[in-house]
């Protein structure tokens, strides 16, 4: 439950942290699953320049949720948007 105070999210929302920690641990890294490596060289994108983040939420039930990037991450441009639908 400090852990949770720490990062400012409420105890009662997190159930069974174990299960939450192998979740952000998983997300994180997956930086090093096969996809991400290949991908990032094909892209030739450096792997000691990206940095993994994970974002912990309440999540509410829904029939679809989305990624919406404000900067294309294939072109680099900031003039570009992305969405993914998942």
């Amino acid at each position: 439950q400090a852990a949770c105070k720490a990062v400012g999210m409420d105890a009662e929302l997190t159930e069974d942290m174990d299960e939450c920690w192998e979740a952000v641990t998983s997300v994180w890294a997956s930086k090093w699953t096969d996809r991400a490596y290949f991908s990032r060289n094909a892209c030739k994108v450096a792997h000691p320049s990206l940095y993994m983040g994970v974002l912990v939420q309440q999540v509410l039930p829904a029939q679809f949720s989305f990624v919406l990037h404000t900067t294309n991450p294939m072109s680099g441009s900031a003039d570009e948007m992305v969405g993914e639908l998942v």
